[in-house]
């Protein structure tokens, strides 16, 4: 079944790489979303269907973890699995992003099957 993915990243080439890395990887994908910040996904999201987010935490005017806080007080949206892409990799922060509601977790910089693998074990469980 083919997908409709959000990919959340304040550096626009950060987001294409993503989504070339996705597609790279075979994931059956439809159409892919984007947003600069967590305030402009939380805007995408209220008007599109997605089935998975791949977000970067560290963005200006929202971070990661503030929009994975705000979406996870959205009955509409709580469910939408979230993989975060970062190079904060402390063991802390995931353990925290992981309580708080992140379904995975990929560290930048990655390979295209990272995030492949990541995306089939977060659809999997969902």
């Amino acid at each position: 079944m083919a997908m409709k993915v959000l990919v959340i990243d304040d550096s626009s080439a950060m987001r294409k790489f993503i989504q070339r890395a996705i597609k790279t990887s075979g994931a059956d994908v439809e159409a892919f979303l984007e947003a600069a910040d967590g305030a402009a996904a939380l805007e995408v999201l209220s008007g599109n269907a997605v089935d998975m987010i791949f977000c970067d935490l560290n963005m200006p005017n929202m971070d990661g973890e503030t929009f994975v806080a705000k979406k996870m007080l959205d009955e509409r949206i709580r469910s939408i699995p979230v993989v975060i892409v970062s190079t904060d990799s402390s063991r802390d922060r995931v353990r925290s992003l992981i309580g708080n509601g992140v379904a995975g977790y990929v560290e930048k910089p990655f390979q295209p099957e990272d995030l492949r693998k990541e995306l089939d074990r977060v659809m999997a469980s969902a």
